[in-house]
C-alpha cells in the first residue's frame, strides 16, 4: 500500500487505518491479486468503525482499476496504442501544443529567401507590429499605424486592410487583372491564393508576386517608423513591379518575360 497503485497517491496515504492494519505494507500488486480478485492480509479481523469505511471505499477505488495477469510494463497515455514514439509524441505536440494557421505555410522558389521567411511571419502573425511590441512590454510612444495613423496596427492591418496597402492591392489586381476576394486583413490573401484555379507556373507567379507585395508594404511602414524617408507612397507600385520583375527572370530559367511585356500584364505570356 506504499506505492501509487491507483490514482496520484499510495493507498496508505489515502486509507491511514488500513496501512496500519496491513501485515506486508509494501507489497507489490501481484502479492494482493490472486484469481481475478483482490486477496488482503490484516492483523486482526475488521468489523467495524474507520477502518470498515476505508475498505468498503478502497474495494470500490479498485473496481475501477483494471489487472492482468502478465508483467508489469508502462502505458504511454497519450497514445492509443500506449507505447512510446518519438513520431507519436511529435504529432500529439504538433496537434495539441504548437499552434494552427488557416492555410499551409508556402514556399516559393521566385522570391530570396528572406521574403519567404517574412511571408511565414506574416502567416503565423509574428511580425513586431507596435501593438505587438506593445504587448511585449516595450515602450511605443503609439499603437497606431505608423502609416495611416487610423488604426491599432496589428499584422492583419498593416499588410492588406491599412488605407495605403488597400490601395496598393487594387492596384496590383488591376495590372494582374484578377479578382481579390473582399475580405480584409492578411489571412484573407493566403485563403484568396488557396482557391485560384489556375496553371502552375501562373499560382506560382501570383504567389511571387503577392510575396513581393507584402514584402514592400512592410518595408514602407519600417521606413516610415525609423524615418528613413528612403520610400515614397507614390512609388510604391512602381517598385513591386520592378523588384517582381527582377526577382522572377533572376530566380527561374525556364520563362522569360519581358520588361514591356511585365508591365502590361505577366499572365498574358506564361
Amino acid at each position: 500500500m506504499s506505492f501509487n497503485w491507483a490514482g496520484d497517491y499510495a493507498l496508505a496515504e489515502v486509507y491511514p487505518c488500513l496501512a496500519v492494519l496491513d501485515v506486508d505494507i509494501g507489497c507489490k500488486v501481484a502479492d494482493k491479486w490472486s484469481d481475478g480478485g483482490w486477496r488482503w492480509n490484516w492483523r486482526r479481523q475488521v468489523e467495524g468503525g474507520v477502518s470498515a469505511g476505508q475498505v468498503v471505499e478502497l474495494g470500490i477505488k479498485l473496481t475501477e482499476e483494471r489487472c492482468v495477469e502478465g508483467l508489469d510494463f508502462w502505458y504511454w497515455q497519450i497514445d492509443p496504442d500506449g507505447k512510446f514514439t518519438v513520431a507519436g509524441t511529435r504529432n500529439w505536440i504538433d496537434e495539441k501544443v504548437l499552434p494552427s494557421a488557416m492555410c499551409s505555410t508556402k514556399w516559393c522558389s521566385w522570391v530570396p529567401k528572406k521574403v519567404n521567411i517574412f511571408v511565414w511571419r506574416v502567416l503565423w502573425k509574428r511580425l513586431p507590429t507596435q501593438l505587438a511590441l506593445k504587448a511585449r512590454g516595450i515602450g511605443v510612444e503609439s499603437v497606431l499605424c505608423p502609416t495611416c495613423s487610423d488604426e491599432e496596427e496589428t499584422v492583419n492591418h498593416v499588410i492588406s486592410s491599412c488605407s495605403v496597402a488597400s490601395s496598393i492591392w487594387d492596384l496590383v489586381t488591376r495590372w494582374l487583372q484578377v479578382t481579390r476576394n473582399l475580405g480584409t486583413g492578411s489571412d484573407s490573401l493566403f485563403q484568396w491564393l488557396e482557391g485560384e484555379r489556375m496553371t502552375v507556373d501562373k499560382k506560382k507567379l501570383l504567389e511571387a508576386i503577392v510575396w513581393s507585395t507584402m514584402w514592400v508594404l512592410w518595408r514602407f511602414r519600417n521606413d516610415k517608423v525609423h524615418e528613413a524617408n528612403l520610400m515614397r507612397k507614390d512609388t510604391l507600385f512602381d517598385f513591386i513591379q520592378d523588384v517582381s520583375f527582377c526577382w522572377f527572370n533572376s530566380r527561374q530559367k525556364k520563362l522569360r518575360i519581358s520588361w514591356v511585356d511585365w508591365l502590361q500584364n505577366p499572365f498574358y505570356f506564361m
